[in-house]
């Protein structure tokens, strides 16, 4: 299978967090023509986080924080996430915990990587699970309106109701679900 071919790179646009091509290609039927990709700056990877807490005996909780999403012009409920802030991707994954619901962690897990979307970005996001064992307040108060823990069903009712649309926050989810019962037969 051929390969979309970049004839010339063009930075149509950049600033501290991205950089936008418009790139002109070769399609792999020979016709000419552009394509956009949108890269992050600097290096590492970005980071969603699941944070969860294990208070025994009741059952575990997860964090979510609202946050104005101002591409779609709406608050909306999601796990924490963030552009890297080096290379260490767990170093990114805590100060993101930290900053958004004010938390640290005992335990890290990663339970994989996702490309938020393949068609425009050129990034990998890893996700990571949070054993969660102590929470004050955010401190990234300019992004987070209000943060909630909540079970797991509750978690799963609000993305059934439309509530949490976030891909960041369903991919993690998926991945949360994938983690515990393992991965599917056939």
């Amino acid at each position: 299978m051929t390969k979309i071919q970049r004839v010339r790179e063009r930075v149509a646009y950049q600033n501290r967090f991205i950089v936008v091509h418009d790139d002109e290609v070769v399609f792999p039927d020979g016709h000419p023509g552009t394509y956009i990709k949108v890269s992050p700056r600097g290096e590492g990877l970005g980071v969603v986080v699941v944070p969860r807490r294990l208070d025994p005996p009741r059952a575990p909780a997860y964090g979510l924080v609202r946050t104005f999403r101002y591409p779609v012009g709406e608050h909306q409920w999601g796990f924490p996430r963030g552009f890297a802030q080096g290379p260490d991707p767990r170093a990114s994954a805590e100060a993101e915990l930290r900053e958004e619901l004010g938390a640290t962690a005992s335990r890290w897990t990663l339970l994989g990587h996702v490309t938020p979307d393949s068609g425009v970005q050129s990034t990998r996001v890893a996700v990571f699970l949070a054993d969660v064992e102590g929470v004050g307040e955010p401190t990234d108060l300019r992004e987070v309106s209000e943060t909630a823990w909540v079970g797991l069903e509750e978690l799963r009712g609000r993305v059934a109701a439309g509530e949490i649309e976030d891909a960041f926050t369903l991919a993690g989810l998926l991945l949360v679900d994938l983690a515990d019962t393992g991965p599917a037969e056939g």
